[in-house]
């Protein structure tokens, strides 16, 4: 009778503890073990599975970010997983490393900084796991450990998703001396590591929907842009029907005839009328080569003319480089390429105008190609006021406009700071 109740116990906890197993390790025909990354602390929420043979030593990392270490049956072979968090914009920069840019990118100061000081780079290049760009740096070392100096011979494999660093090392080592016998057996285990590595499948990448976290920002900064620059358009208007009406009061007021209202009368002369009309004139001469017949005979265009063909240019830049990036078509790459030109035409005629308006020279246009400086002309053509270089006082909607992008400055920078 003790041995029928015995029976079914061992049962009971034979099949409790292989499930236990199997949760990090199922066993396989092909003689390897399947272990994977999920609900580990220090994976960082990400699900990895990985083959590794059935004979070695399955074994968590000492070490806070090594998540997983195996060990082979001659204790001299280790392969770890580890899995440390990175700033946004490394995962981004991985994202873009190709054969081309592969040694800019990543040159040997780069990989200098990834493996311990002292060692010697064997080799680094570029390969792809999961689909995702995988960087391959293989280097020797010494070392010394408990007053024991030892030789490895190491191959790293480093993989960048959502923010975190994928390490998967694979290293040989023997006491200082036998250095060709690591050498000899990293031969036969590198076979191993690719096959370990290549058993690799991140699960996140498939199983997750897509990231919207960017869209919401994006979305966010083109509500703060687009209300910014609606209220900007707002208040420009209402000072533009002051200064017309103020205008018309002033020819009533020369011609000898009274104003509409006597309320209309009594409004004082703005500021910008103040200012030597000489001065005012031979800025206006100056600038006479560049008319907007539309607006009444002003020089140039003003802010919100240049804003709307600034998103114009941007545009259809855009989608002329929608066409050209693809070069799986001659015909549209010749079309993107057209489209293109024109953006540029359209941005150079339109901050050609816009400075004339503001009355500085067009010669600064030349400055546009310039990285460090077409922000700044950007940022003139948008926030100055008609004729600034002589009034040399900002109105109303360019305060608006510069706390505006003040604000959506700083607000960047710290969504950059908690990205990373």
């Amino acid at each position: 009778m003790k041995k029928l109740i015995l029976v079914p116990m061992f049962i009971f906890l034979f099949i409790t503890f292989s499930e236990i197993c199997i949760a990090q390790n199922t066993y396989s025909d092909d003689g390897y073990l399947t272990y994977s990354t999920e609900n580990h602390p220090k994976a960082n929420g990400l699900k990895i599975t990985m083959k590794y043979p059935s004979d070695w030593e399955a074994k968590e990392g000492d070490h806070p970010h090594i998540v997983q270490k195996f060990t082979s049956p001659s204790r001299l072979s280790i392969f770890m997983i580890q899995i440390r968090k990175i700033p946004a914009y490394i995962t981004k920069t991985f994202e873009l490393i190709d054969e081309n840019n592969f040694d800019v990118i990543f040159d040997v100061d780069v990989a200098k900084e990834i493996i311990p000081q002292n060692a010697k780079i064997i080799d680094k290049r570029l390969t792809k796991i999961e689909g995702l760009p995988t960087v391959i740096i293989e280097y020797s070392n010494y070392f010394e450990r408990a007053e024991i100096e030892i030789y490895t011979q190491n191959i790293m494999y480093i993989i960048t998703f959502k923010k975190n660093a994928i390490f998967f090392m694979g290293t040989v080592a023997d006491a200082k001396g036998y250095e060709n016998r690591v050498k000899n057996r990293m031969k036969n285990e590198k076979i191993t590591f690719q096959q370990m590595v290549n058993s690799v499948i991140i699960h996140n990448k498939w199983e997750e929907g897509h990231d919207n976290s960017s869209d919401i920002l994006g979305f966010i900064f083109l509500v703060i842009v687009g209300a910014a620059v609606c209220i900007a358009i707002i208040i420009y208007r209402k000072s533009a029907k002051n200064k017309d009406a103020q205008k018309n009061n002033d020819c009533q007021r020369d011609q000898g005839t009274p104003s509409v209202t006597s309320k209309e009368s009594e409004i004082k002369k703005p500021e910008y009328m103040k200012v030597n009309e000489e001065a005012v004139n031979n800025n206006y001469l100056k600038n006479m080569s560049v008319v907007d017949s539309s607006q009444n005979g002003r020089i140039g265009i003003g802010r919100v003319r240049y804003l709307l063909n600034l998103i114009v240019s941007i545009t259809i830049a855009f989608l002329g480089l929608w066409l050209v990036l693809p070069e799986d078509n001659i015909i549209k790459s010749l079309i993107g390429s057209v489209l293109v030109i024109l953006s540029v035409i359209i941005l150079v005629i339109s901050t050609i105008k816009r400075l004339k308006n503001i009355g500085y020279s067009p010669w600064w246009t030349l400055l546009l190609p310039l990285h460090a400086f077409s922000g700044v002309l950007i940022f003139i053509c948008l926030v100055f006021r008609e004729n600034y270089s002589v009034i040399k006082k900002h109105d109303l909607p360019a305060k608006i406009v510069i706390f505006a992008l003040i604000s959506i400055f700083l607000i960047g920078i710290i969504l950059a700071f908690l990205d990373m």
